[in-house]
C-alpha cells in the first residue's frame, strides 16, 4: 500500500486514503476532458525572447524550455511546466 510505504500510520490513512481516491478520480476526469481537445504540439521546446524597455540599462534575452505545449481544437496553445521541486543555481547550469 502506498501510504504505508511511506511509513503514514493506520489513522492518517484511515483519513487521508478516501480524499486521495476521490482526488485521483477528479484529477483523471479532468485529463480526459482535456485531452478531447488538445493534442500534444511539442515536448522540452526551447525559445527565448529579447526584452526592450527604456525602464531597463539594457535589453535582455530571456530564455526557456517549455516541458510540453500542447495544441488545442480551437487553436490555442498550452505551456506545460512540470516542476521538479529542485533548485537551479547559476553554478549548477553554467550560465548566467
Amino acid at each position: 500500500d502506498v501510504l504505508s510505504a511511506h511509513h503514514v500510520d493506520e489513522k492518517e490513512s484511515v483519513f487521508w486514503f478516501p480524499r486521495l481516491k476521490k482526488l485521483a478520480k477528479w484529477v483523471i476526469e479532468q485529463e480526459k476532458s482535456y485531452r478531447q481537445n488538445a493534442r500534444l504540439f511539442a515536448c522540452e521546446a526551447e525559445g527565448h525572447i529579447t526584452v526592450n524597455s527604456d525602464k531597463l540599462k539594457r535589453p535582455f534575452k530571456l530564455r526557456a524550455i517549455a516541458d510540453r505545449i500542447d495544441l488545442q481544437d480551437n487553436g490555442n496553445m498550452n505551456i506545460i511546466d512540470y516542476k521538479s521541486g529542485g533548485t537551479y543555481s547559476t553554478k549548477k547550469n553554467g550560465k548566467r
